[in-house]
């Protein structure tokens, strides 16, 4: 499940924070002034979130070519 870090804590405490990612796949919003400014994903997940992108580009761009 994903959470919300400030920066300033995520400045303090990355180590944990990062092995907090590795122990759930899953991904956190650092956060300025309340405000999302930047996710932190970890890395399995990143690759399977970026194979599905890639994999449902090729077939978008087949299906607008007709094939």
């Amino acid at each position: 499940m994903a959470k919300a870090v400030p920066l300033t804590e995520f400045r303090a405490n990355s180590a944990r924070i990062l092995d907090g990612l590795s122990e759930t796949r899953g991904f956190t919003y650092l956060t300025k002034n309340g405000y999302s400014v930047a996710v932190v994903v970890d890395v399995d997940e990143f690759e399977r979130m970026y194979g599905f992108a890639i994999d449902h580009g090729y077939k978008a761009g087949q299906d607008e070519q007709g094939k």
